[in-house]
């Protein structure tokens, strides 16, 4: 039932097959924070991610997509509440786990009729977990409906604050595995290499935007960050995200369970850990509270050590 490191890993040597690259930030657009979500974009009076018509047309690189599932899968199923896996001895209970893929497939069903999407296509009848095909995830509805569908199947049976943080740490390691191979970032575990840090980092943001699961994104750094960074081992800035293919099931997760997916900020912790730097981003973001169009997090670094 658990995704094996080798497919993680086949995986990642598709994704490079495909010629998927990392392309630098643009500078932010002017009217970022000025759009909003509008009642005419709705599909149906149920539909919750109301999507403009712009927004339809971006595509999710499909290899991304059905990365992103697996490993969101994965992830979960290592949570032995979950997936029903033994810590000790590392079987499965087949019966827990048939279960969670079961649930998810519901909700996902389900989420596809209230977004006016239309059935699904038929799983493959070879694949236990009844991932949806990579043509279908490529679509940003049937993307976000679908980690919506697994990170609220997730949320049915882990409760705690710390399980749930510690299952978005986990996908954002295997996300990171995988634009690492694509990008060729590798940390220096140095944590005074701040110049280093701020090109990797550009180098992750690009190959969100590559991949189509953000339209744009971008940072904000103080002024005489490097100085400041140097004399103190610390430092905030922003990261701020255009239109993050998730951001409507994040929204209602939130709502929901209070808490998301975070994805693309687990693989930034993820990233500076590797540098020997704690990285966080506000305990109080709530992505309720940002339009569409410019969504901000306030970020802090310090020099390690960095929590195991």
């Amino acid at each position: 039932m658990v995704p094996r490191g080798g497919t993680l890993l086949a995986l990642v040597a598709l994704a490079i097959a495909l010629g998927f690259r990392a392309a630098s930030p643009r500078p932010p657009p002017r009217d970022a924070a000025a759009a909003s979500r509008s009642p005419e974009n709705c599909a149906t009076a149920t539909d919750w991610q109301c999507f403009s018509s712009g927004r339809r047309e971006r595509q999710v690189d499909e290899t991304f997509a059905g990365y992103v599932a697996r490993a969101s899968f994965a992830a979960i199923m290592e949570d032995p509440q979950v997936g029903g896996v033994d810590p000790n001895t590392g079987e499965t209970d087949e019966a827990v786990a048939q279960a969670f893929v079961t649930r998810v497939t519901v909700l996902y069903d389900e989420e596809r009729k209230k977004l006016g999407l239309g059935k699904a296509a038929p799983r493959d009848a070879k694949d236990a977990a009844m991932f949806p095909p990579l043509e279908e995830l490529k679509s940003p509805e049937a993307f976000d409906a679908y980690s919506y569908a697994q990170f609220a199947a997730a949320a049915e049976t882990l409760t705690g604050g710390r399980e749930r943080r510690a299952l978005t740490e986990r996908v954002g390691k295997r996300i990171l595995l995988l634009l690492r191979q694509i990008t060729g970032v590798e940390a220096t575990g140095d944590p005074s290499d701040f110049k280093h840090m701020q090109r990797s980092l550009d180098d992750l943001l690009g190959a969100f935007a590559k991949c189509g699961y953000v339209l744009d994104s971008g940072l904000v750094w103080p002024e005489d960050a490097e100085a400041v960074y140097a004399k103190t081992r610390e430092l905030t800035f922003q990261y701020w995200m255009r239109d993050p293919v998730i951001l409507p099931s994040a929204r209602r997760l939130f709502r929901e369970q209070g808490f998301a997916q975070h994805f693309s900020s687990r693989t930034i912790e993820g990233l500076f850990a590797g540098y020997g730097v704690v990285a966080r981003e506000d305990s109080d973001f709530d992505p309720r509270e940002w339009p569409d169009d410019r969504v901000v997090e306030q970020w802090t670094l310090k020099a390690g050590p960095v929590p195991a």
